[in-house]
């Protein structure tokens, strides 16, 4: 509200009169406020000291991102354009002072169960993939991290993120009582207070279906897109919009599954990478035959991608929108029968602990 009044002041009533606002604001006692640094950009920005508004903004996305904020600064920038376009002045100024974050995506495996015939994330890896993940994170100076959270891989995502000075944005697919009794969560070190932990540090936790006592197909390919939409991608209308965005995930059959996730990061135009500390394997492309995944498969993606919009059905409770689904499926059972699109799923490799990182071409 601040920053609107003083772009407001200098508009209607000349820079001297912002300028004295930010004087006001400067002796208010919030001197180590991001919102005040922005303000500051604002009026040398107003007075054509582009040189000193560059410095006042980057000191602003400093204090921004140590307090977690990075979404107040997309704020910032978006007044910024309007007051460079006020002035005549070229509206990229914004990006440069401001830049936008790089944002990473997570998808992962759950933690293997004990006597698992092929291993996949077993609990003695568990330290070293964690320390693979934080190397990636803070070797890409990622800012904001959205996963899902679970007994595996999403949790050492999440540390690691918070670790690094990430903003983590957390989409549950159920309630948090059932995340903590989740019964591979025993087979992680310190896994109830890690949850714990990670919860009670993240900047934002939605929950798609709080009111449900399970999770079916339905629940994690919407979760899917959810991620997708929490991030940005493909959304214009997201909160977010990432300079460089990027996906971490571990490959793994099934609708909803690892290998749904990448597949849709794929969709979107995003290379994939490989980082993997145990295995020097090729990764795993999509070069499999095409073929026509199961009806069920196919129904549930098909929910999740007209449904998840993040403005309207989202807004329904857990339950509700769930019933909504079961309510919608019968009409769209011809149209599907009519519409099967050839789908090219990423094989999983049994017994390779494998990292993919996406990043836009």
């Amino acid at each position: 509200m601040s920053m609107n009044a003083c772009a407001t002041l200098a508009t209607h009533l000349g820079a001297e009169a912002a300028v004295r606002f930010k004087d006001a604001m400067a002796g208010s006692g919030n001197e180590d406020s991001h919102w005040l640094k922005a303000i500051e950009g604002e009026c040398a920005l107003i007075l054509g000291e582009l040189e000193t508004a560059a410095k006042h903004y980057a000191a602003a996305q400093v204090l921004a991102e140590r307090r977690r904020r990075l979404g107040d600064v997309a704020s910032m920038r978006r007044q910024a354009k309007l007051l460079l376009n006020t002035h005549g002045l070229d509206e990229a100024l914004a990006q440069t002072w401001l830049p936008l974050p790089r944002i990473a995506v997570f998808s992962g495996h759950l933690v293997d169960a004990p006597g698992r015939g092929s291993a996949r994330l077993p609990v003695k890896q568990l330290e070293p993939v964690a320390t693979a993940i934080r190397a990636w994170l803070s070797r890409h100076q990622v800012r904001i991290a959205v996963c899902s959270l679970s007994a595996g891989a999403d949790l050492l995502f999440a540390d690691m993120a918070l670790r690094c000075g990430a903003e983590l944005h957390i989409v549950l697919p159920a309630s948090r009582a059932e995340l903590l009794q989740l019964p591979l969560i025993g087979q992680i070190p310190d896994g109830p207070a890690r949850i714990e932990r990670v919860l009670s540090a993240a900047t934002s936790i939605r929950e798609l279906g709080p009111d449900e006592t399970s999770c079916d197909i339905v629940d994690y390919v919407y979760l899917n897109e959810m991620l997708l939409g929490t991030a940005g991608v493909p959304s214009p209308g997201s909160r977010w919009r990432s300079g460089g965005p990027v996906g971490l995930g571990w490959p793994a059959g099934g609708a909803g599954g690892s290998a749904d996730a990448v597949r849709r990061m794929r969709e979107t135009g995003w290379t994939v990478t490989r980082i993997d500390p145990l295995s020097t394997q090729p990764e795993p492309v999509n070069q499999v035959p095409a073929a026509t995944p199961e009806f069920d498969a196919l129904s549930a993606q098909l929910k999740a991608l007209v449904f998840g919009d993040f403005v309207g059905f989202s807004k329904l409770a857990g339950a509700g929108l769930k019933d909504f689904y079961r309510r919608s499926l019968p009409p769209w059972r011809g149209v599907s029968k009519r519409c099967r699109t050839p789908m090219r799923p990423v094989p999983e490799t049994p017994g390779v602990m494998v990292c993919i990182l996406h990043s836009r071409a």
